[in-house]
C-alpha cells in the first residue's frame, strides 16, 4: 500500500492524503484525483495510463503530475506500507481546502472511491 499526497499546485493549500495499491494504474490514478477533488471532467495525465504507480512511484518524494484544464495536480508518495493488504480500494485519509462546487467531504469521497474501485 502506497500513501500518497495529492496536492493542488496553486496559492491555496488544497490536498488529499490517498492509501493506494500498488498496481493501481495511471488511468485509475486520474479517476481518482477527479474524485477527491471533486472534478465533473476527464483529469489528464502525460504518464501512459496503462503503467502502475508502484512502477513510477518506488521512492518518497517521487511524483506524477495531472491536469484538467490550466489546473495541475501533483501525487507525491509519502510512504510505503509493506505487508499491508494490497488488495484494499483507494482512501482518502485526510485532507485539507477545497476545490469544486462542494464543500470537502471525506466520507463522500470514500464512498465514491468505492464505487469506482467496484469492491
Amino acid at each position: 500500500m502506497l500513501m500518497v499526497r495529492s496536492f493542488l499546485l496553486s496559492d491555496d493549500t488544497v490536498y488529499r492524503w490517498i492509501g493506494l495499491p500498488q498496481h493501481t494504474t495511471v488511468a485509475e490514478c486520474r479517476r481518482i484525483v477527479a474524485t477527491v477533488f471533486d472534478i465533473d471532467g476527464e483529469v489528464g495525465s502525460d504518464t501512459d495510463g496503462a503503467l502502475t504507480i508502484g512502477e513510477l512511484l518506488r521512492f518518497p518524494g517521487d511524483t506524477l503530475h495531472f491536469h484538467w484544464g490550466l489546473w495541475e495536480f501533483q501525487m507525491q508518495l509519502a510512504e510505503i506500507h509493506l505487508g499491508e493488504s494490497d488488495d484494499a480500494a483507494a482512501m482518502c485519509v485526510a485532507g485539507a481546502g477545497e476545490f469544486g462546487p462542494h464543500p470537502f467531504d471525506i466520507r463522500a469521497v470514500n464512498a465514491q472511491l468505492l464505487a469506482l474501485s467496484g469492491v
